[in-house]
């Protein structure tokens, strides 16, 4: 598409639109989130509430490594889609073929406007809680109408506009310098002290940091393209996200211990901006989650709808998003706050198995080369379904299920019902369960998907491996 307000397309002129500096500010932003809030607060409270019961030097060890792993990860997505160069989607094909691909997309997609939903409640109750406290409010729903007015200006300005405008200039530095502000504040508030709280679960906290990031994973493969450097485009992704992501968990771990609980991210978002707020401190606390978290959804929708303008070639982008919008909004009314774990598990739980074929497909089966002008073919070289693909997200899903039920509590009971298992809960949680199912996808299909791969001298004659 020539019009550069659709940048999440097929346009072949993309990289041109989003330079380095650009997807630094972007993909800076978008990893401030509530998720990566919560999973701070988790670290430091004690086992019996909830967390996972890791003291000061622990908290520090584990967000160093689980940021670190995390960022690898979407630097591979970065990788992989710089060299290729077309949507997000599309990516999916050789790993699933034409149609499977294009079920998991839609698969994708779907989790991905759930979580735009959860999201955008989030920060709806959010700043209905802090304008209250700022003397603003009077009514339940001022909050919903900020969020909502903030989410369709950033989908009507486009990711661009929104980029080198919204972002570049206010967005990200309001946000980083008030989280930086809340953190040290915290600090004065209850000492830097992070606590710990009984026998910590070490390795069950870095695993949650490592597969966090995978939420943003089908938004670095259509961010990633913009670029034309494949080393440059995997350090500036890896590095964006890190920084921001260790402030943020870090300001979570302090907030956890003034506040003494994670269930409720709104809760944990109004006691980040401090113990004794104010009305000044809550106004500027609406400024935070206005710039450091309504971002994401329109991220997320933005990546949905790329991906339906994909499959439905005569629907632009922006539309798809805008009508995205509305089952997110109505997903938005339904959820509760406090299940974000839940919810969050429940995602990653089908998100592992597929990144991990996906790269497994890319980086070992076919040499790291797809042939991008096939991917847009309904026939071709990566024509029907890759069932091997396919029956290895089943299991890796089912899998996951198993050793860790996951989803909202109504989900979680009824998996408990149809495939029980007899882990006892402190085994559970000391297993890292979201990278055991990755690694074991991985290496299943770097063996298995060589005898999926059809006309294989065709799909890899640019690496030349066969």
């Amino acid at each position: 598409m020539a019009d550069g307000s659709y940048t999440w397309s097929r346009d072949p002129t993309y990289g041109e639109v989003l330079g380095p500096g650009d997807i630094t500010v972007l993909w800076g932003s978008l990893a401030l989130g509530p998720l990566l809030l919560v999973t701070g607060a988790l670290l430091g409270l004690p086992v019996v509430d909830g967390g996972f019961g890791l003291s000061t030097p622990e908290v520090i060890i584990a967000i160093a490594l689980g940021v670190g792993s995390g960022a690898l990860v979407l630097a591979a997505g970065s990788w992989s889609s710089a060299i290729v160069a077309v949507p997000g989607g599309l990516m999916l094909r050789p790993a699933f073929g034409t149609v499977g691909g294009a079920a998991v997309s839609i698969a994708v997609s779907a989790l991905l406007v759930g979580w735009a939903g959860y999201e955008f409640h989030v920060g709806a109750e959010a700043l209905d809680e802090l304008l209250e406290i700022a003397g603003v409010g009077g009514t339940d729903f001022i909050g919903w109408v900020v969020a909502g007015v903030v989410v369709v200006l950033l989908i009507l300005a486009g990711p661009v506009v929104a980029t080198r405008v919204w972002l570049r200039w206010f967005a990200l530095v309001a946000a980083l310098v008030l989280s930086a502000v809340w953190l040290v504040g915290l600090g004065f508030d209850g000492g830097l002290s992070i606590g710990g709280g009984g026998a910590d679960r070490f390795v069950s906290a870095v695993d949650l940091m490592v597969t966090a990031p995978l939420l943003l994973f089908p938004l670095v493969m259509d961010i990633g393209r913009s670029s034309g450097a494949p080393t440059e485009a995997s350090r500036i992704v890896a590095i964006s996200y890190a920084a921001p992501a260790a402030i943020l968990l870090l300001l979570g771990a302090r907030a956890g211990v003034v506040s003494g609980t994670a269930a409720d991210p709104v809760d944990l978002i109004v006691a980040s901006v401090g113990s004794s707020i104010g009305a000044v401190a809550a106004a500027f606390g609406a400024v935070w989650v206005i710039t450091a978290f309504l971002d994401q959804p329109f991220g997320y929708l933005e990546s949905a709808g790329a991906d339906t303008s994909t499959l439905l070639a005569r629907v632009p982008q922006r539309l798809a998003a805008f009508a995205l919008l509305i089952p997110a909004v109505l997903i938005a009314f339904l959820i509760q706050a406090g299940d974000l774990l839940g919810y969050y598990r429940l995602m990653i739980s089908f998100l592992v198995p597929v990144i991990a074929v996906f790269c497994a497909d890319f980086f070992v089966v076919r040499g790291r080369s797809y042939l991008a002008d096939a991917l847009y073919e309904r026939g071709g070289v990566y024509r029907g379904v890759n069932m091997v693909g396919i029956a290895l997200v089943v299991f890796g899903f089912l899998l996951f299920q198993w050793l860790l039920p996951s989803g909202p509590p109504w989900f979680a009971d009824w998996v408990l019902d149809v495939i029980p298992n007899d882990i006892p809960a402190g085994i559970q949680y000391d297993i890292p369960v979201g990278v055991a199912v990755f690694a074991g996808t991985f290496l299943a299909y770097s063996v298995l998907g060589r005898f999926a791969v059809r006309d294989r001298v065709a799909v890899s004659r640019i690496s030349g491996r066969f």
